[in-house]
């Protein structure tokens, strides 16, 4: 079983079934906390997501993601049902994001699980969830009543149903409960039918013998169960709960007449053949009440989302020692020892060691290793003499000494997040320059330990290299006194007739408080030497090299994801910014605005002709239908960029980020002066995906036309 610091790390969370979030965070001994903060988990336990088609509930999950959270959803019928029902591009889009690494999910039973695998969902587990309480078998009452569960929406318990069959059925007495605090439903007047509002389930079971459970689509049978425990009997058209009558009446156009006797016939033949005979459900009582245990239950969910570090590591040790010498000639082949070969480096310090394979590889250099297995650090002692290496936990770690270089090797995406929260000011207190070998990407991170860590809202990341699909390496100086005014990011991509050029015109600007960062989306020209030619002479440039190339909406994301000002500027790479571009933007932004623009000057590379291009005026309803905005003369607050994105299409990114932004009502701006000079040819993007940007932009106004 997992200690229980771990357990402290997660918490159970809901919008809109608190009752029962409440019972998983009490059965799983984790907090219930209504509103977590940001990254104060390495956990949320999601019960129910239906509120995913609320642009500002969906947005809390997806911070939580950002912020290195494991988000588990707990789906629920009314989750999948309204995920099913949502239009194509929005349900595809919620997909996209929820089947990320870092989402695992868990369903109550297999067809719920088997619809989620349909909808493109693959990594679903299901396992029954206890309910509040798992009673014993209790004796039948005087009258055979029947209890009826109706939480408010009348479609969606199929209450028509409901109210024909307590019509066709005088003799029996029926218990209705529930209540929704927004969804009333109509009620039906009749001296066998009696109504109550929220009730205390192991008050109501002694006085019923049968459930009654009709929805249009049910993920979380529970009350059916505690009927089953209890010796009841339950009639539903929930399919594969074992040891209940099924029912196929399914969809919302039921004959309501003939499906009610099918119902009556069922409790007919409860009456008679289990009532009257005072015959329990029995058998279905055992099975359910060890199948509901709730130590079953917690070690089931456990073991699907948390790992005890120290014993994970212990075990893997033996399995690390073996691999030694192939694992000496792996990390031999990342460019580590290339990158660093220039710098004044005396001491190394390696956090997380492991079998020492970086031992051997900074052999000439004075190094010192942390592990926190006993059983690595032994067989680094054995294997090394002449190195230093520690017991100790990265995040308790104390050290007298500075060193030139503080090494990581896969060791901080190992880290919970409220753990890596402390490790980063202890990491930096050990030295001013870092190099991480890290996962920062694929899905990798599905697994229980395995951290998305935000390496770039912690660090003053210089350079960032993707190695190869999970793993960057990273290079990182000492955090700045003050953080820069503005950051301009380009993306670029096979640029190099353009590059030199844009590189000049914003190293000639009268504006110098900038950084610059350059994302190169694997470029196969010249570009990369052009960058690191102009980043080696000035210190403002970040440097950012993609392993494969994701497109300019990707590839702008993940350059703003670094950006460390409030302010980001657009600078295409075919472009150049005129001297005065940047002093112009920052004193813009000393207004209260968010998105700023400007005139621009077009000139054609093939005939050399020049236009001036006059800013317009900012009008909603003219930019949903044509886009006359220069995005390369863009400038936006990075909290608008957040709340919005770049769409990831390869093509009708910079309008599609403008509709964003049009949408959520931000505050525009314009200068009349002209600040870029923008560059027309036959291989940018806006030229080659022309006639897909005009679709796109049709389609949108369609979308538009419609609401």
């Amino acid at each position: 079983m997992v200690k229980k610091t771990l357990m402290e790390n997660i918490c159970v969370t809901t919008l809109n079934t608190p009752n029962h979030a409440k019972v998983v965070a009490n059965h799983l001994e984790v907090e219930y906390v209504e509103k977590p903060k940001i990254g104060d988990y390495d956990l949320i336990y999601l019960i129910s997501c239906n509120f995913l088609s609320s642009p500002q509930t969906f947005d809390f999950l997806i911070r939580h993601w950002k912020a290195g959270s494991k988000i588990l959803i707990h789906w629920i019928g009314s989750d999948i049902l309204e995920l099913q029902q949502m239009p194509s591009e929005q349900r595809q889009f919620v997909l996209s994001m929820i089947t990320q690494p870092g989402f695992l999910h868990v369903a109550e039973f297999l067809p719920t699980n088997n619809e989620l695998k349909d909808l493109g969902i693959n990594t679903v587990n299901y396992f029954p969830m206890p309910p509040k309480y798992l009673p014993d078998l209790m004796s039948f009452p005087e009258k055979f009543t029947i209890g009826i569960y109706m939480y408010g929406r009348e479609q969606f318990y199929h209450w028509g149903l409901m109210k024909e069959v307590m019509k066709i059925c005088p003799k029996y007495n029926f218990i209705v409960y529930g209540k929704h605090p927004r969804y009333t439903y109509e009620k039906i007047e009749l001296p066998n039918v009696e109504y109550r509002d929220q009730v205390d389930m192991m008050d109501l079971l002694p006085e019923v013998v049968a459930h009654l459970r009709f929805t249009v689509h049910d993920g979380l049978p529970l009350g059916p169960l505690e009927y089953i425990m209890a010796g009841r009997y339950v009639v539903t058209n929930v399919p594969e709960v074992k040891h209940t009558t099924f029912l196929p009446i399914q969809g919302n156009a039921i004959e309501v007449p003939r499906e009610a006797k099918e119902v009556k016939r069922c409790l007919d033949y409860i009456k008679g053949n289990y009532f009257d005979k005072n015959k329990l459900n029995e058998h279905a009582s055992i099975y359910w009440r060890e199948e509901l245990r709730v130590k079953k239950f917690k070690q089931r969910i456990f073991s699907y989302i948390t790992y005890d570090p120290q014993t994970y590591w212990d075990k893997r040790a033996s399995e690390w020692i073996k691999s030694h010498e192939a694992d000496n000639y792996l990390a031999a082949q990342y460019p580590v020892l290339d990158f660093i070969k220039d710098f004044d480096i005396k001491s190394i310090i390696e956090l997380g060691c492991g079998q020492g394979r970086w031992a051997k590889i900074f052999n000439k250099y004075d190094y010192t290793g942390i592990d926190i297995s006993e059983k690595l650090i032994k067989y680094c002692k054995e294997q090394y003499s002449d190195k230093k290496f520690i017991i100790d936990k990265v995040e308790d770690f104390e050290s007298k000494k500075k060193y030139d270089l503080v090494f990581t090797h896969t060791l901080l995406e190992n880290i919970p997040v409220k753990t890596y929260k402390k490790t980063i000011p202890k990491i930096k207190e050990l030295s001013d320059r870092f190099l991480f070998l890290e996962a920062v990407k694929g899905d990798c991170f599905g697994v229980a330990y395995m951290f998305r860590q935000n390496y770039e809202e912690n660090f003053n990341i210089r350079y960032f290299e993707e190695i190869n699909k999970h793993l960057a390496m990273m290079y990182i100086e000492k955090d700045l006194k003050e953080k820069p005014k503005l950051s301009v990011v380009i993306a670029n991509y096979n640029r190099e007739k353009f590059l030199k050029e844009c590189l000049e015109g914003l190293k000639q600007q009268t504006f110098k408080d900038y950084e610059l960062i350059i994302v190169d989306d694997c470029s196969t020209d010249n570009s990369r030497e052009i960058i690191n030619e102009h980043a080696n002479e000035d210190k403002r440039i970040r440097r950012i090299y993609l392993n494969e190339n994701v497109g300019v909406g990707r590839a702008r994301n993940i350059g703003n994801k670094f950006a460390q000002s409030d302010i980001i500027v657009v600078q295409d790479s075919d472009d150049i910014s005129l001297k005065d571009r940047l002093k112009t933007i920052n004193e813009y932004f000393k207004k209260d605005i968010d998105i700023f623009y400007s005139a621009y000057i077009l000139k054609d590379i093939e005939t050399k002709k020049k236009k001036r291009i006059k800013a317009v005026s900012y009008n909603f309803d003219e930019l949903k239908k044509h886009q006359k905005i220069g995005h390369p003369t863009m400038a936006y607050k990075k909290k608008c960029w957040d709340e919005c994105l770049y769409p990831e299409e390869k093509a009708d990114v910079d309008y599609g980020l403008l509709l964003k932004f049009g949408e959520k009502k931000y505050k525009f701006d314009w200068s009349d002066k002209e600040l870029v000079i923008y560059h027309r040819h036959k291989d940018q993007i806006s030229t080659k995906n022309f006639n897909k940007q005009q679709k796109l932009a049709k389609d949108k106004q369609k979308k538009y036309d419609k609401k």
